[in-house]
């Protein structure tokens, strides 16, 4: 991506989880898969939400 970032902590609907970028993923369009545990309660607003995305570490 290029935000240089390749996990992001979501909210969908009822489901909240951490997703990842698949770099090595052949598929050319964008998609979540969704895990049953990531279910946390039901809803019909499938708005996406970024609770938080991952950074580079400050260790060197």
């Amino acid at each position: 991506t290029s935000s240089g970032s390749s996990a992001y902590q979501i909210r969908l609907a009822g489901f909240k989880g951490l997703v990842i970028i698949d770099s090595s993923s052949t598929f050319d369009q964008f998609y979540i898969k969704i895990r049953p545990s990531m279910l946390k309660f039901e809803s019909d607003d499938w708005t996406l939400d970024m609770c938080d995305l991952s950074k580079p570490s400050n260790d060197v």
